[in-house]
């Protein structure tokens, strides 16, 4: 009985011990960021490398070849880009820094990411360096075991893959997330933030704006008392994409049914779903002079070439997600606008990630897509997901 006794002693001396280094180290950790004694430098890469070899604290961070690999648990390594969340990957022995976004764009076929890429979301985001993440740096990062793995598949350089599963897999011809990496100049500047979550790096000074024509990425904006992301930005207009689907009065989820006979868009009838959200929904919607009609591509979608919906357009006040527009894939049970190349009943939806067919009859939820004026005032807000723009009236009254 006194050997347990003992025993228990010493694995609570122990466990105590762990405790107290645990958070000592934490306490330490961002003390020393915080420490305003500590002169640190401002630039990124010089930042990172001078808190390694001080406190040798950063989150499983290994060094190869004078380049620093973060791995494994790391949660110090979140970079605000331009309205984006990213992760840190590495250090480059050249002191470039690469990062990795810290969610995915969309869904696409390899042959296609280059090109949807550079046509569509880098003028979205006006960032025009995006690559693929190469096979040699995910494995140095800990492959299956980094941080970078969240249980979806991305699409890596070299035409492969990285499975759910974290396994690196050769071009199946099917559609995978996008996921790019951006690299970064060696003189890239901290303006604030810790590296965490909460607090990430923040890397380029936004001024703040006092208009939609100010916006160059993507925000996020209050209208019709619900959120909206900015998906598209063109001359004289924003496309906007609602964070939620359409609700009844009393906040249940509405589902419709896409059409009744056929699915020809162009002669939509009252029983076809466009014809509710240019009518009944558009209705019900305030402020519609801020509203503008824009071009939604409705040709069908043929051989995973996404480009062939671009057959065919319609202008509508409300649209649905087409499958050239970022940030639709986390929806459940989503109309598009897309049609099957190989039947007149079927249209896609969106549920979960992935993209299914199902008959226009079917009813699903309903993510409207509108397109606002740009001469339009903002009274406040960051843009953010949790400060939204909050819109101010018409600038020129002329744009009527």
């Amino acid at each position: 009985m006194k050997k347990l006794h003992a025993l228990f002693n010493i694995l609570s001396i122990t466990l105590f011990i762990l405790l107290f280094g645990f958070f000592l180290y934490r306490y330490l950790h961002f003390k020393g960021l915080n420490d305003s004694k500590k002169d640190y430098s401002d630039i990124l890469s010089e930042r990172i490398i001078e808190e390694e070899k001080d406190f040798k604290l950063i989150s499983d961070v290994e060094i190869k070849d004078n380049v620093y690999y973060f791995k494994k648990n790391t949660n110090n390594n979140y970079i605000n880009y331009k309205g984006l969340t990213f992760r840190i990957v590495k250090i480059n022995e050249d002191k470039t820094t690469m990062i990795i976004l810290d969610e995915y764009l969309t869904i696409l076929p390899f042959e296609f990411v280059n090109k949807w890429i550079t046509e569509k979301y880098s003028k979205l985001v006006n960032i025009d360096n995006f690559e693929l993440l190469d096979e040699e740096t995910y494995n140095n990062i800990g492959s299956k075991d980094s941080f970078i793995n969240n249980k979806y598949d991305f699409w890596i350089s070299n035409n492969k893959y990285i499975d759910s599963n974290g396994e690196i897999k050769e071009n199946d011809n099917l559609e995978h997330k996008v996921r790019p990496i951006i690299i970064l100049d060696k003189d890239t500047k901290i303006y604030s933030g810790n590296g965490n979550i909460d607090n990430p790096f923040i890397i380029n000074e936004e001024s703040k704006i006092s208009s939609l024509e100010e916006i160059n990425t993507t925000k996020y904006i209050k209208y019709n008392n619900e959120l909206w992301k900015v998906i598209e930005i063109e001359e004289d207009k924003i496309k906007l994409l609602s964070q939620d689907v359409i609700k009844d009065k009393n906040g249940e989820k509405i589902k419709e049914t896409f059409a009744i006979n056929n699915n020809e868009i162009k002669n939509y009838r009252k029983k076809n779903i466009i014809y509710y959200l240019n009518n009944e929904y558009y209705n019900s919607l305030e402020n519609k002079k801020y509203l503008v009609d824009g071009t939604f591509y409705i040709g069908k979608y043929m051989n995973n070439d996404y480009t062939t919906i671009y057959s065919d357009s319609i202008n509508l006040k409300v649209g649905l997600p087409t499958l050239d527009d970022p940030y639709i894939y986390d929806s459940v049970n989503t109309f598009t606008l897309v049609t099957n190349n190989n039947s007149d009943i079927n249209i896609y939806t969106i549920d979960n990630n992935k993209l299914f067919e199902t008959f226009i009859t079917e009813k699903e939820y309903i993510r409207p897509v509108i397109f606002m004026k740009k001469n339009i005032s903002i009274e406040e807000g960051k843009g953010t997901y949790s400060d939204p723009y909050v819109l101010g009236g018409i600038i020129d009254e002329k744009a009527k």
